[in-house]
Order: structure tokens, then sequence, then C-alpha cells
């Protein structure tokens, strides 16, 4: 490869690469393109207009909601770790997509690829057999786990933003419960619920043992 001066007297270069910044505004410019093209649609048309065929990148479940829709993802969270998350997209002010994410786990690098891909596979499985609901369900399970979404969080929701979910999470099945007030009536009693109630002092080693949970050490985070 040689260089040459052209009439300006600039060196010039054959058979360089363009730079990386002009690959970028290229991208953003294409993105952008398709973005104003598609802002008249509307509903799975609109969806389909931008993540059809991978336009994005994303692989959305199926079916594809007017709405609302999720993706399953394993991303780069850093060049050591990888990420399992739940994605969520839909349509924002002025055609722009409107983008959210809850982690289900992660993996270090150096470990087997494979594992992350077989985790995110257990969730599409679940997907194809039960449908989002119970996919959803046992992702909020494993973020619990791993202790990346508090099983007591006081928001019942997996994510913070965007339209109303296609699906109740676990969280908010058990306030609905909590919330809902029972009734007793002296005719609901049966003889054998009646026991005997035993006082226990406060000083009992049993009372202290039952209810003295300590401070909490858990790393989870509320969201």
């Amino acid at each position: 490869m040689s260089d040459t001066l052209n009439p300006a007297g600039t060196p010039e270069t054959s058979n360089v690469q363009p730079p990386v910044q002009d690959y970028f505004q290229r991208m953003m410019e294409e993105a952008r393109q398709r973005r104003e093209a598609a802002a008249p649609l509307e509903g799975k048309v609109w969806f389909d207009a931008l993540f059809g065929e991978q336009k994005k990148g994303v692989t959305l479940l199926e079916p594809i909601d007017d709405t609302v829709n999720y993706a399953i993802a394993v991303n780069p969270a850093d060049p050591y770790t990888n990420e399992l998350v739940v994605e969520k997209y839909w349509k924002d002010t002025g055609g722009f997509v409107g983008y959210d994410t809850m982690t289900v786990n992660l993996f270090d690098s150096e470990d087997d690829p494979a594992e992350a891909e077989g985790e995110k596979q257990v969730l599409l499985d679940l997907h194809a057999a039960q449908g989002l609901e119970a996919m959803m369900h046992e992702a909020e399970r494993r973020a619990e786990q791993h202790h990346y979404l508090r099983p007591e969080r006081s928001d019942p929701a997996l994510f913070r933003h965007g339209p109303a979910d296609r699906f109740q999470t676990l969280r908010e099945r058990e306030l609905v419960q909590v919330s809902q007030p029972v009734e007793v009536t002296p005719e609901s009693i049966a003889l054998d619920d009646i026991q005997e109630i035993v006082i226990v002092p406060p000083d009992d080693d049993w009372f202290t043992r039952q209810y003295d949970f300590g401070p909490s050490n858990e790393p989870g985070i509320d969201l």
C-alpha cells in the first residue's frame, strides 16, 4: 500500500477503511430514517417495520402485540460479564422506541458461554409451552433468587416504564391476596378449628427465636 499526494498536497492513502465514527454516523442516520418512515404507523405494523427481520438485532416474542412487546437477550454488561435480561419495547412519543429491561442473572464471560444461552433457552421454551405470563413468572423467580429483584418490593411490577404490562407478576398476585379482607362468621368456624390459646411470655426463648429475625443483609435491589 502506497501513499500519494493529492493536488492540495495532502497525503492520500488507498484501501483504507472508513473511520469508526463515520460508520456509527451512518448507522444513526439509517435508524433515523427508519424511525421517521415508520412514525405514521401504529400497532403491530409499526413493530414489524422497526423490528421485522431483526432490523434492530432484536427478536420479539411472538405473537406481536399492538401496544407492548418483549424479548429475552444475553448482552455483554462489561468486558468480563454477560447479562441475561428480559426486555420491554413500545412505541414512545415521536415514534421513538421505548425500552426498559430487567436483569435475570449475570454470568462471568470466562465461564462456558453456553450457560447463559442455556438459561435463556429455558425461558424461551417455557414461553412456547405455557405462554408469556408463565415465562415472566419464572424470570421473576430467578431474578429474586439471584438478588436482582426483592421478593417483598413495594413496587410489584417487573418494569418501571412504558404501558401496562400484558401479565400479572407473582408479587402483584401476592399483594392482591393480602389486601382482600376475609370475613369470619360464627357459622364459618368449625369446632375442630378452635384451639387452646397459649400465652407466651415475652422473655420466653421460643418467642425470641421465632420473632427476633435480626438485621437483614440481603443485597437485593428494590425495583
